[in-house]
């Protein structure tokens, strides 16, 4: 039996006859060449032109550089909004704090009030009037009267007397 599988093996590797059938080409004409170029370079022309399409396309859509910018700023503003409320939280935990003495201090301010309007603790304009004080213009300064000396200024500015 191993004797017929080695001889089909040789008697069809060794048969003449070609696996693939032999093409001939047709003989080379300018026109056919000329024909081929001209397939050649029109798909040549369409395959640039859709790539120009597609690359002017994707520059618009994706400028990865005016979004890496975007993103940037985005990440600073959210840090400064960050920032900006955990200071509102510490002023509103300080305001908080101190809310309770205001009130306090409101609550005093408010009994002061009611005690002095109902006695007579009081200033009340009907009652009491402000002293009037009369300034007489009669009394004309001198031009020497604006003079110091440095001694009438340790001694408390006292100005020159009249020479004369």
């Amino acid at each position: 039996m191993d004797h017929r599988r080695r001889n089909r093996r040789r008697n069809h590797s060794r048969s003449g006859v070609p696996s693939h059938p032999l093409q001939h080409s047709k003989p080379w004409s300018l026109l056919s060449g000329l024909y081929s170029f001209m397939i050649m370079s029109s798909l040549l022309a369409l395959i640039y032109l859709m790539l120009e399409y597609h690359c002017k396309t994707c520059t618009t859509k994706c400028d990865l550089t005016n979004i890496t910018r975007n993103i940037d700023d985005i990440s600073k503003n959210l840090s400064m909004m960050k920032d900006s409320y955990y200071d509102l939280e510490k002023k509103i935990f300080k305001f908080s704090q101190e809310l309770p003495k205001i009130e306090g201090q409101i609550d005093i301010l408010e009994a002061i009030a009611n005690t002095v309007e109902n006695k007579d603790l009081g200033w009340n304009a009907k009652i009491f009037t402000l002293p009037t004080v009369e300034i007489s213009s009669n009394n004309r300064l001198d031009d020497n009267a604006c003079n110091f000396t440095a001694r009438q200024i340790r001694n408390g500015l006292k100005p020159i007397a009249n020479q004369e």
